[in-house]
């Protein structure tokens, strides 16, 4: 032990901006990593405060009509741990691709607007008068920004 720590003393008086380079890697990484935690963490803490706010929804079970049973509601309604519950039709696409200056995909389940639902509503925030209600689609915002974008390049 007193050989690697006279070995390693040699090294330090001897190579002091490699040293001092080092020190200062090892500083910066720990400071990124505490910001990127902090982030983290506040990350965490926007998201429930939204779902809480939206009403939003903690658990999705998707199932094709012919498999759903009157039991899996009744199921439900038994459960002290369920407070609120939604059935209803949805569009459930597994794989889509979104361009979002790169290629993600995701899963998205598409909500009818006009079913009543209590739970994760979708708020309507702009509409186009022009177009009927029942031959209207809204979409996400991102999805709105983004076919914009798609317009005014291929217009180019």
């Amino acid at each position: 032990m007193k050989k690697s720590f006279l070995i390693a003393k040699a090294n330090i008086s001897k190579y002091k901006s490699a040293v001092l380079s080092l020190f200062l890697i090892i500083l910066a990484i720990g400071g990124l990593g505490a910001v990127g935690i902090s982030i983290m963490l506040g990350v965490l803490e926007d998201y429930e405060a939204g779902v809480d706010r939206l009403n939003g929804l903690h658990s999705v079970f998707i199932m094709t009509k012919d498999v759903f049973k009157s039991e899996y509601e009744d199921m439900l309604k038994s459960d002290s741990r369920v407070t609120q519950y939604d059935i209803g039709e949805a569009i459930h696409l597994n794989r889509v691709t979104v361009d979002y200056g790169g290629l993600i995909e995701h899963q998205v389940i598409i909500l009818n607007a006009d079913a009543g639902l209590k739970i994760s509503a979708p708020p309507i925030l702009d509409r186009d008068e022009t177009t009927p209600p029942e031959s209207a689609v809204f979409l996400p915002v991102f999805a709105r920004q983004n076919l914009a974008l798609r317009q005014e390049t291929s217009l180019r």
